[in-house]
């Protein structure tokens, strides 16, 4: 724990430390707006970031191989819909009314 909290508070430094150097000629690129230069700078490093690590991401266990599709759309196939009306309704008719 303590070489991770190390490593973060080393990039914290180094991130601050950078945008301070680099903020003052991008001041000048972007018509002199703090803030579009820093969201700008921001998302571009992100998203260089995003690009070079995510294909990296690897499971480390064995598990089951899904499709895109059937991640996202499996609980709403009408068959699905059908059997969660059908517990809702079952759930609702067994409540009882307020007096």
């Amino acid at each position: 724990i303590a070489i991770y909290n190390s490593l973060s508070f080393l990039g914290f430094s180094l991130g601050s430390f950078v945008g301070g150097v680099a903020l003052p000629p991008l001041l000048a690129l972007i018509s002199g707006n703090f803030y579009i230069s820093i969201f700008l700078v921001s998302g571009i490093i992100r998203l260089i970031f995003a690009v070079i690590f995510i294909p990296r991401i690897t499971e480390v266990r064995a598990v089951q191989n899904y499709s895109t599709r059937a991640i996202f759309l499996d609980d709403v196939s009408p068959v699905k819909l059908r059997s969660y009306r059908k517990t809702i309704g079952e759930k609702l008719s067994r409540l009882k009314p307020r007096k």
